[in-house]
């Protein structure tokens, strides 16, 4: 029988769309373009909250450009 839980998860966007946007209009590789942003040590940190896996990932790319 299935039983819920006693607590959820809800993820939000942590920035705003027109970040997105402004990313898709300047053509950039994602990575060159996020080390641009005064933004990017916010977003590292929330990449690092929601999955260690993906942080690596992240700095793994980092160190090989």
């Amino acid at each position: 029988m299935y039983q819920s839980s006693s607590f959820f998860m809800l993820r939000n966007p942590i920035f705003p769309i027109n970040y997105f946007i402004d990313y898709i209009n300047s053509k950039e590789d994602i990575l060159e373009y996020l080390l641009k942003q005064s933004y990017y040590l916010k977003f590292k940190e929330s990449i690092l909250v929601s999955s260690k896996s993906l942080f690596d990932s992240l700095i793994f790319m980092k160190i090989q450009k």
